[in-house]
């Protein structure tokens, strides 16, 4: 008679191993993000660019001028990257690319709603840091098991955005650093994965 203290894959010190099933499947979800680099060397490029424009954004059009240069970084960087993960017939969207979809914008109505506790504590040199925190944590969780160097991407972030939350710390900076560093790694990646295949 099994019970609750019964593991849920295999019995009896049976041990099941189906990580490298759940990797295939994550990768199979996974394969339009890794069609082409150029979504990943975009963001490398516009994010960096948004952080490190932002106080001078701030001084001279001020809170609504940064709210409209980074909804425009992320309309601009999201079209190239509708752009460049458009289903074809060999990578078309699955049920587990939907799921992590929502995981990830789950992850992102959380980031918004600290974020905004944190601006209204005056805490905001903290944001960039619990971005990059959150950020590092989906891929880690879930980019890990699709395509390893989200995996390293997500440590980088996940560095990054502890050292940001360090009071003398500029979070805007190590933003700037960990999201050109990551998404570049990423991109050369998946150009170095897309050559290997051809």
């Amino acid at each position: 008679m099994s019970s609750e203290y019964e593991p849920v894959f295999g019995r009896g010190g049976e041990v099941v191993d189906d990580l490298e099933s759940v990797r295939d499947v994550f990768g199979k979800a996974a394969a339009p993000f890794t069609r082409s680099p150029w979504s990943w060397l975009t963001w490398a490029f516009l994010l960096p660019l948004v952080a490190l424009t932002t106080r001078s954004v701030l001084v001279r059009f001020g809170a609504p001028g940064v709210v409209l240069a980074w909804c425009g970084t992320i309309i601009l960087g999201g079209a190239v990257e509708v752009w460049a993960v458009r289903p074809d017939r060999q990578t078309a969207r699955t049920t587990l690319a939907g799921w992590a979809l929502r995981a990830q914008a789950n992850l992102s109505f959380v980031a918004v709603v600290i974020s905004a506790a944190l601006i209204w504590a005056d805490r905001i040199n903290a944001v960039p840091g619990v971005w990059l925190l959150v950020l590092g944590h989906s891929f880690l969780l879930l980019g890990g098991l699709a395509f390893a160097p989200f995996k390293r991407a997500g440590w980088i972030y996940q560095v990054a955005g502890v050292v940001a939350l360090w009071p003398s710390q500029d979070g805007l900076v190590w933003f700037a650093v960990a999201t050109c560093i990551g998404n570049l790694w990423i991109g050369l990646s998946v150009r170095s994965m897309r050559a290997g295949k051809a």
